[in-house]
């Protein structure tokens, strides 16, 4: 039996196109908040935090979530802020979908049921664009409305390396 271990997450990974666009406008949020933006190819959503789960335990976890039934939605993301205490610059939505709150409790039930742990925070939708954030006043925030059609989910193992954070995709599923 293996010891070794993954650092996973499941997220929502925009398209190529999606990505530069929300990449050109972490740099403009830079121009406010200060720090670092997340590498282009970095960009996501996370749904779920998993954490540390042993090797052998991955193609249970992939079957697992792979047995899901998740509905295709739109997400409109058009609130940019700022948390002070993570130094977090994000994108939001104004509205969440109700098709992403299911998909997050059907991943964290079923989680749950398999007995793999995860980060239980409460969902708080955003996407991570600066990090080490200096938060400053709301005003200053350039204006944005991105649709994001999204029709699948990810699992992705997330290392860290001397360049900074590398995340690869283990599999991913498309939603009906």
């Amino acid at each position: 039996m293996s010891r070794s271990s993954q650092r996973l997450f499941l997220a929502l990974w925009p398209d190529p196109r999606l990505r530069t666009v929300l990449h050109t406008y972490a740099q403009q949020l830079q121009s406010v908040f200060g720090g670092r933006t997340v590498a282009k190819d970095n960009i996501h959503l996370t749904l779920v935090f998993i954490g540390s789960l042993s090797s052998d335990r991955i193609d249970g976890l992939r079957k697992i979530i792979g047995s899901l039934r998740a509905q295709r939605f739109e997400l409109d993301l058009v609130r940019a802020g700022c948390w002070k205490r993570s130094q977090i610059g994000w994108l939001a939505p104004e509205r969440v979908p109700a098709s992403l709150n299911v998909l997050v409790s059907q991943l964290r039930n079923s989680l749950s049921d398999a007995r793999i742990l995860f980060d239980d925070k409460p969902f708080i939708p955003h996407v991570t664009l600066i990090r080490k954030a200096k938060c400053k006043s709301k005003a200053d925030l350039p204006g944005i409305r991105l649709g994001w059609s999204v029709h699948r989910f990810s699992l992705v193992h997330a290392r860290t390396l001397s360049t900074g954070p590398v995340y690869e995709t283990i599999d991913e599923w498309p939603m009906k």
